[in-house]
């Protein structure tokens, strides 16, 4: 039974005050089972199946992942507090703190169930692996932003639970092998949705994501809502310019936004989900070649189905301030009355100032195909052999050569301005990756 059964169980027990709000431990169980389907009678001699195993798990993890100091209230000490309290040299000052101590924070629970299975085809030349996932975090540990009048604007909480459900395919194959060349591929997809299930104090929706360019936007681009998964874009419905001679009463070369609540009037009630920063699905490509002493190896990736929110492109338009500068290639096509586009009016920088609210002009397709790295290796050992080298490559490597996207910023990859998942796919001042090359040789004696 043990060459077809395998059961797993185990219990693991982390002691921290923290863990829960009656200061017990906590403790995480974990199992699995799997079933080697190959091993019975009816597949034993199969000249297709080689190998077939179905699987199933069952896992509890505890996170306490937060920033240091951030479950505390700190007094602020700096220079900016200072203040000249008999009149003259200005003294050390002590501001409030910004952060509001929580002690009833406990650490948030993952709980996963997973089941899969794994399948080898003509004596392994192909392996698949299916897996399919199922998680809810519970206690989610996320920075909450205040009213003002409460006075520290900031607090470290337990906000709320969030599900998550994909699965993951993994394919291994020998293409080729014959006459000294054998050309091998890995192949990946991901899929992963998120929704967020309940927040803190029964409220539906939570602000917690960075406030950009501080009081120009009146929104801010995501928040965390009930319902929706967590990198909800936020923002007025751009659908395009006002023309002129238009009927609409707006004013010719201007943003013009959907009307919501059907108020005739463009508000902070007509702001709503535009997108989503998380993608459909997630690829990786990986071929091997290789022929006597000659290895090539190449590796693709890819994402499909997520926005970015473009604030580059926005600040490179002009728009949201005067100490940005128009100086986008999009800028020539902008908005005149001899060239009525859908893009920005070219005009005075107060004119410009009447678009500047966050929408979903600013939102493009994120997805993107890029050929990540290629390496081409010789091996000489057998050449050096006599003179004692036991291992000599000599080696080409480029990276990031070139990449497929509808995406006008300057990489859809590197985009994360913010430090949590709450910010995912806003590109503002993000550096672009760089394409590279190298030259070198490996030598053992």
């Amino acid at each position: 039974l043990y060459d077809k059964y395998l059961i797993t169980a185990s219990v693991r027990a982390d002691g921290s005050s923290k863990f829960n709000k009656d200061n017990q431990w906590g403790t995480f169980p974990s199992g699995s089972i799997a079933w080697r389907i190959s091993k019975e009678d009816f597949l034993r001699d199969n000249p297709t199946i080689s190998s077939l195993k179905a699987r199933a798990s069952f896992g509890v993890t505890g996170s306490q992942a937060v920033s240091p100091f951030s479950t505390i209230s700190i007094p602020g000490i700096s220079t900016a507090n200072n203040y000249p309290f008999t009149g003259g040299v200005a003294s050390i000052g002590v501001a409030p703190s910004t952060r509001m101590a929580n002690p009833d924070l406990t650490w948030e629970t993952t709980t996963q169930f997973n089941i899969g299975f794994d399948l080898g085809l003509w004596d392994s030349k192909a392996l698949l692996s299916v897996d399919y996932y199922t998680k809810k975090t519970e206690d989610i540990l996320l920075t909450r932003v205040l009213p003002e009048f409460v006075g520290p604007t900031l607090i470290t909480q337990n906000a709320g639970e969030v599900e998550n459900k994909g699965f993951d395919v993994s394919l291994n194959t020998l293409l080729y092998d014959k006459n000294d060349l054998s050309v091998s591929s890995i192949f990946n997809l991901s899929s992963n949705k998120n929704k967020v299930l309940s927040l803190v104090d029964g409220i539906d929706n939570m602000v917690l994501g960075n406030t950009y360019y501080g009081n120009t936007f009146p929104v801010n681009p995501t928040r965390v809502e009930v319902g929706k998964p967590i990198s909800t874009f936020r923002g007025y419905h751009f659908v395009g310019v006002y023309q002129t001679g238009n009927t609409e009463g707006g004013t010719p070369g201007h943003a013009k936004y959907r009307d919501l609540d059907n108020d005739t009037n463009i508000t902070t009630n007509d702001i709503g989900n535009v997108g989503d920063g998380n993608p459909d699905f997630t690829w990786g490509w990986n071929l091997n070649f290789d022929y006597k002493d000659l290895n090539l190896n190449i590796v693709f990736e890819g994402a499909q189905g997520n926005d970015i929110y473009n604030f580059q492109r926005m600040r490179m338009l002009g728009l949201g301030s005067a100490q940005f500068h128009a100086v986008h290639a999009d800028f020539n096509n902008s908005w005149s009355t001899t060239n009525p586009s859908n893009t920005i009016h070219s005009g005075t920088q107060a004119s410009r100032d009447a678009n500047q609210w966050l929408s979903s002009q600013f939102l493009e397709d994120g997805s993107y195909t890029t050929l990540r790295s290629a390496s081409l290796t010789y091996n000489l050992n057998d050449a050096l052999s006599v003179l004692g080298v036991e291992q000599l490559k000599v080696f080409v490597n480029a990276e990031n050569l070139f990449i497929f996207t509808d995406y006008s910023g300057f990489d859809p990859v590197s985009t994360a301005s913010g430090n949590s998942d709450v910010d995912l796919g806003i590109d503002l001042n993000a550096f672009p990756i760089s394409r590279s090359f190298s030259v070198g040789f490996n030598l053992k004696f």
